[in-house]
């Protein structure tokens, strides 16, 4: 399976939501999946960003946030739905 972390920036030096996919990475790995982390920069709009996974054969989309990047990753979610209807988010 082809899981994707979507690291959600918002201009800070450092980020504690990246934790829990560098430490759930391995894991998985070991099972067989194939897994990847991906910046969603703050300066690129959420349509663009969801263009991102129409060449892509992804089964799961993975986020881990913090209270201050919900608002940033519903409005990815939401784009990236809207492109595959289909994509586990």
């Amino acid at each position: 399976m082809n899981l994707v972390f979507v690291e959600v920036d918002l201009g800070r030096e450092w980020g504690l939501a990246s934790a829990g996919p560098a430490m759930l990475a391995p894991i998985l790995r070991s099972h067989g999946h194939a897994v990847e982390l991906i910046e969603a920069a703050r300066e690129v709009p959420a349509r663009d960003f969801a263009t991102e996974f129409t060449n892509r054969q992804v089964h799961v989309l993975l986020m881990s946030l913090t209270t201050d990047q919900w608002p940033r990753a519903l409005e990815l979610v939401r784009a990236i739905k809207e492109q595959l209807p289909h994509l586990p988010c």
